[in-house]
């Protein structure tokens, strides 16, 4: 695991966060509906049956397939129905080319919302997931910490949930609309901490925020997934479960990577789990891992 004082700017987070997202300072493409490009195909993600065990009114909904022409940022979002809160959340990018990457994964009102940076060389697609159920009866926040993200380095961002409350879910925000700037990683660091890794490989600096879904949730728990080898110039898949009957309320991924050429391709829930795809476009190996916090008896 890398160290949590990789590249030397850690925050954490000291205030809650009322509502949901923050001011967004770019102005990214919205997404636009598309039929299913060629490449990978996102998880068809349900809602499970042993309703008694997990939390009330649990659901996933997605945006659906959006389209992200080539050589732009493309944002998408999706509200969480009413009478639910996000718990979590995360994007599922169709293409296959190490230049199509995540920018920014994180809640939103109400909802979740992604930017994805596509300069893979063709248009690809993109689906944007939100995990909602009732909001926990205490402690439900939603915080946030930020740090300036050094044009040329990875920045590492970590965000605290207050008081006994733990991580339902999290993700990541720049306000770069740089193509050039990814997430290297977004993941439950601990069970109260969410840290996110943020790479510029663009010639300005801007600004990398964090976000954790705190609350209280019976059973939650983090589980992290095998470690798989991402060789060099490849993209490469990993995936972690919960066990039966939990369900997952939010997860990420973690890179062994310092280098500002791997990224996250994407990251999001499958019907027990969940996945994630990173890019390697560095001259040297490294590590991915998926991670999910799980929920539910």
């Amino acid at each position: 695991m890398k160290s949590v004082s990789k590249l030397a700017i850690i925050a954490f987070a000291v205030c809650v966060v009322a509502g949901s997202g923050i001011a967004v300072a770019k102005s990214p493409h919205p997404g636009r509906s598309a039929p299913q490009g060629a490449g990978k195909v996102p998880p068809a993600v349900q809602r499970p049956n042993h309703t008694s065990t997990i939390p009330r009114r649990y659901t996933v909904v997605n945006t659906g397939s959006l389209a992200a022409l080539d050589g732009s940022q493309t944002h998408g979002a999706k509200t969480c129905p009413a009478r639910t809160v996000v718990w979590g959340g995360g994007v599922f990018v169709s293409s296959g080319q190490l230049g199509a990457n995540v920018n920014s994964s994180y809640p939103a009102d109400n909802g979740w919302a992604a930017d994805v940076n596509n300069a893979g060389g063709s248009d690809t697609t993109f689906v944007v997931y939100a995990i909602c159920a009732k909001q926990p009866r205490t402690g439900y926040s939603i915080q946030s910490a930020k740090a300036t993200n050094i044009a040329g380095h990875q920045t590492s961002v970590s965000v605290t949930c207050p008081g006994t409350t733990k991580i339902l879910g999290g993700g990541g925000y720049s306000n770069s609309g740089s193509t050039a700037v990814n997430i290297n990683s977004t993941f439950p660091f601990s069970k109260n901490t969410w840290r996110v890794d943020m790479n510029n490989a663009s010639g300005s600096d801007a600004t990398a925020t964090a976000y954790a879904v705190c609350g209280r949730a019976r059973g939650r728990t983090n589980v992290v997934g095998s470690a798989v080898t991402n060789t060099a110039g490849q993209q490469t898949h990993s995936a972690v479960a919960c066990p039966l009957p939990q369900v997952p309320s939010g997860g990420g991924q973690m890179s062994s990577s310092s280098n500002t050429a791997v990224n996250m391709n994407g990251t999001s829930p499958t019907s027990n789990g969940w996945e994630s795809w990173e890019n390697n476009a560095s001259g040297v190996n490294a590590n991915t891992t998926s991670y999910v916090v799980c929920v539910g008896a």
